[in-house]
């Protein structure tokens, strides 16, 4: 990854299984076109398929600087817990990378949205499609939405890319004529 982040001068992020000191983590990492690595370890589990025997939870939300934008990385099960994902004012886009199964799906096209509407937030989410070794179907539906909960761009169930363009000028005017965020109650996140 860091290798093609340089040559085509892009960032490119993706998820993987690492090992830590004998800890598992499934990490999201983002690779810059100079080769910095940041990453997440995800944080919920889904203990529904005991993944909790298997990987370690991560336990610090991140927010990644890229130039104007700062991103919230997610991965899959963060979706559903939205006082983790809740916008303190600190990102413009939440990045998602999933899992998320066929037998779901209008799940997670609600959830995105709603995310995505409650934190005045571009939401960006990848999800995998096919049949894995369980025979668990996946039919994708990566999109862009914006922060009113409109889809930007979809690919549905195919391989392809997402090109959209990400106004932040457009996203600080609706939130500053309808600034919710600033109402958002005070908390702290414990590990």
């Amino acid at each position: 990854m860091q290798t093609s982040a340089q040559r085509f001068n892009v960032y490119l992020c993706g998820s993987l299984t690492v090992n830590e000191q004998n800890s598992f983590y499934n990490r999201m990492i983002l690779v810059s076109p100079d080769g910095h690595i940041q990453h997440y370890d995800k944080r919920h589990l889904f203990s529904i398929g005991n993944e909790q025997l298997m990987y370690t939870a991560g336990n610090e939300r991140k927010i990644w600087n890229l130039h104007l934008f700062n991103i919230l990385p997610l991965i899959c099960y963060d979706l559903r817990f939205p006082v983790w994902s809740r916008n303190r004012n600190d990102y413009h886009v939440i990045l998602l990378s999933a899992n998320w199964p066929a037998s779901r799906q209008e799940v997670w096209e609600i959830l995105l949205r709603a995310r995505a509407i409650e934190n005045q937030t571009f939401v960006i989410a990848c999800n995998r499609i096919g049949t894995d070794g369980n025979n668990i179907i996946y039919k994708g539906g990566s999109c862009a939405i914006n922060y009113k909960g409109e889809i930007m761009a979809e690919l549905g169930n195919e391989v392809g890319t997402l090109y959209v363009t990400l106004n932040l000028n457009q996203l600080n005017e609706f939130r500053n004529k309808f600034p919710t965020l600033k109402d958002g109650d005070n908390f702290k996140l414990m590990p």
